[in-house]
């Protein structure tokens, strides 16, 4: 019989992920602070839960999908937190985008209790995720990600166990600092070419095939030319990332310039209203900055 899982954080990567799993035959249950995100999983074959702590009783692992440190520390360890309603053999799989540090910190207050947890983010947005078109990269006891590697092989196209405790959140960080450049990279370049005069469309069709095609060309470049902004990474969730990949880096003295440069220009984004957007729609900023016709 199927493990049952349980989500706590039915945003847009935790419902994607709980479809797939559903679909491959998981027993699901779930909870959010969002009654519609709860009600979405339930007509989609999920159970609801009341809070955290009522869907560790119901699960053999907990997936933690969530916005902030803050919040995974309280859905984890806080008043109705998971290990408030931990059964005995419960695995905590923690999602969600944070400092390494604070993966170790919550793996170590988590194992005080008897409950073993991974890190596990994702690469890949949300509607990769949905397609399964993503991978995980795990950190914790090799064991342990042997015991749940059913549940992250359902939800990827590809599972690493990177090391011990907190390798999974810092190869995300790297991980997010490439993508986020090359999706900033490639709305420069296109906004270059259409200040120039050039069809966007066929510019794609050019470098697509070109030694600058990427995943993010692809991915984001198709949203940045149709303008298309419906969030899959979205500009406010994205500069949360940022912030954390300077501080790994002033934590590890390293230098991470491009890093500094990407921060401005999602600024400027956000501060022209656009923190809920996609964010592929920093083009947007560059053809504002840059006096391009605002055309189709």
């Amino acid at each position: 019989m199927a493990q049952t899982v349980g989500f706590v954080g039915l945003g847009l990567m935790g419902t994607a992920m709980s479809r797939n799993l559903i679909a491959a035959g998981f027993p699901v249950v779930g909870h959010d602070v969002r009654a519609e995100q709860v009600q979405a999983l339930v007509a989609g074959g999920g159970k609801a839960a009341a809070s955290a702590a009522e869907v560790a009783k119901q699960a053999d692992a907990v997936i933690t999908a969530l916005p902030s440190a803050a919040i995974v520390e309280s859905s984890l360890l806080g008043p109705q937190g998971v290990a408030e309603g931990a059964r005995p053999g419960l695995v905590a799989i923690e999602m969600s985008t944070v400092a390494p540090e604070t993966s170790r910190a919550l793996c170590r207050r988590l194992a005080d209790r008897g409950i073993p947890m991974l890190d596990a983010p994702v690469s890949g947005a949300s509607g990769m995720v949905a397609r399964r078109d993503c991978i995980i990269m795990v950190g914790g006891d090799r064991a342990v990600f042997d015991r749940c590697r059913p549940i992250l092989d359902a939800l990827s196209r590809k599972t690493f166990h990177i090391g011990p405790s907190g390798a999974g959140a810092q190869l995300k960080l790297v991980t997010n600092l490439i993508m986020g450049v090359n999706s900033l990279v490639t709305a420069e370049g296109l906004a270059l070419g259409m200040k120039a005069g050039l069809d966007p469309r066929l510019m794609m069709e050019v470098l697509r095939e070109s030694a600058a095609g990427s995943r993010m060309l692809e991915v984001r470049g198709a949203l940045m030319v149709d303008r298309q902004y419906e969030a899959q990474m979205k500009i406010e969730m994205f500069l949360k990332d940022i912030s954390l990949i300077l501080e790994n880096g002033q934590q590890l003295k390293m230098p991470l310039p491009l890093t500094a440069v990407m921060q401005q220009m999602f600024t400027a984004a956000y501060n022209e209203g656009r923190g809920l957007q996609e964010m592929a729609a920093v083009v947007e900023t560059y053809r504002q900055q840059g006096g391009i016709p605002d055309t189709p």
